[in-house]
């Protein structure tokens, strides 16, 4: 998994209340991870990789992303 902790405009601006400001890249990569569409919460992205290690944990994850 790679992704950035928040995005930026035009103006390079960053963490504000913009679309392009909000929204960040996630790519996956590996044979853990479904081809099907998600769109996982920032908030997922820590119990998502506790999964894939195989972490006891209490955090939300995003079962759409994972085979």
């Amino acid at each position: 998994m790679v992704t950035a902790d928040h995005g930026m405009n035009d103006d390079r601006s960053h963490g504000g209340i913009l679309p392009e400001e909000r929204q960040v890249p996630l790519f996956v990569f590996g044979d853990a991870f479904t081809l099907a569409p998600a769109r996982p919460l920032q908030t997922e992205l820590c119990g998502t990789i506790c999964q894939l290690l195989d972490v006891d944990h209490d955090r939300p994850a995003c079962g759409d992303l994972l085979r």
